[in-house]
């Protein structure tokens, strides 16, 4: 935040008393920080077992001005998530960027990546996808069970596999 200061000096001002002045008021004008920024932090996905997961969009910006040599890479490297070509550049409107998720091979069970965006002179940008992944039956059907018991509102615990309607 820039604050506007107006300073009057009188002519006994002390010598000391000018560059106490400068040096506070020169700390004031401090750049704001440049960071990258994805519009979700977070983004959840699921798929059942050799399923197929629709590409996902995230919308990748600055917090201000411009950065250029933008490097997407995912820490923990996942080959389950597709990253997209790395965007040459992306200012403070932004850029959505297309992501794939290739669930091929993942047993049933909760995944997580980290996708991180970097470039010279900004604040690295971070977001986290998680993948869910169902069982399936041979004929790529997922098996749901349901429960329609009445419930208290005392045990909100589904049994094990089950689907809880809450009414």
């Amino acid at each position: 935040m820039q604050r506007n200061y107006a300073v009057m000096f009188q002519k006994w001002t002390f010598p000391w008393m000018v560059g106490l002045l400068v040096m506070l008021l020169g700390t004031a004008f401090q750049a704001p920080a440049q960071s990258l920024i994805f519009g979700n932090t977070t983004v959840n996905q699921s798929s059942v077992t050799n399923g197929t997961v629709a590409p996902f969009t995230n919308t990748l910006r600055t917090s201000v001005g411009t950065a250029n040599g933008i490097t997407l890479s995912k820490p923990g490297g996942q080959a389950w998530l597709t990253l997209p070509a790395n965007p040459a550049s992306v200012n403070a409107t932004g850029t959505n960027l297309s992501f794939q998720i290739d669930p091929t091979g993942l047993a049933q069970g909760v995944y997580t990546a980290t996708v991180q965006a970097s470039a010279g002179g900004f604040t690295n940008g971070t977001f986290t996808v998680t993948l869910r992944v169902a069982g399936a039956d041979a004929a790529g059907t997922t098996e749901v069970n349901i429960d329609f018991r009445p419930i208290t509102i005392t045990s909100l615990t589904p049994p094990t596999g089950w689907i809880f309607p809450l009414m």
